[in-house]
């Protein structure tokens, strides 16, 4: 599919998150993964490689977010919850806790420890570690409950969200970043952590450096 929201590596692999499925170079030859099945490109065209049954494939088509974990597993954002590839086919997680329209993941972050952190549309910050959830929302300390972008370092978590500025999260305190901090705006819409600093991206308000970063 010609829209590519996410890219991820994975040593040879290259990983495609796209409005169409998910997309897989291999370095030779091109993969395609969707809810009817596994497709390879064959002469010009996708031929169908392997039906999936219902609970086989992914829950919609639609990726917004595609990330490898530390144990070398394939994760996938769609709006109907998130999927994970073991090699043949797709299984879909959905925090049992949470209600189905917090099943819209617009992204993900993995951490050294086999987890991975789930950004939700208005479901807060969801982690999933050793087959475990953990939901946090407003009342927990996150400044808002829309997620747009999640940066993981060793020991800390940092949350973009769609009007509340910047959470970040320690493991057991949370502190918030917003204008009244020095933010152009309290949309962000993207982070990246390098080393003591946190960058970050905004909607029309350009970019802030935040150095010095706990």
């Amino acid at each position: 599919h010609q829209f590519v929201r996410a890219i991820a590596t994975q040593e040879e692999k290259i990983w495609f998150g796209t409005q169409g499925g998910v997309s897989m170079f291999d370095g030779k030859k091109w993969h395609k993964y969707t809810t009817l099945g596994e497709f390879d490109w064959f002469r010009g065209g996708w031929k169908l490689k392997r039906p999936y049954a219902t609970i086989e494939g992914l829950p919609i088509n639609e990726i917004w977010d595609i990330r490898i974990d530390s144990l070398d597993r394939v994760w996938a954002a769609t709006y109907n919850g998130v999927s994970q590839f073991n090699g043949a086919n797709w299984q879909t997680y959905r925090p049992p806790q949470v209600t189905m329209s917090d099943n819209e993941i617009k992204c993900l972050a993995v951490d050294n420890k086999g987890g991975v952190w789930i950004g939700t549309h208005m479901g807060g910050l969801i982690n999933y570690t050793d087959n475990k959830w953990k939901v946090y929302t407003t009342e927990d300390g996150l400044a808002n409950q829309e997620v747009n972008d999640i940066a993981v370092r060793e020991n800390d978590v940092w949350i973009a969200t769609h009007g509340g500025g910047i959470s970040h999260f320690d493991g057991s305190t949370w502190t918030t970043y917003t204008t009244k901090d020095g933010l152009s705006s309290n949309f962000v819409l993207s982070l990246a952590i390098q080393g003591d600093r946190v960058w970050a991206g905004f909607f029309g308000q350009g970019i802030c450096l935040l150095e010095g970063a706990p």
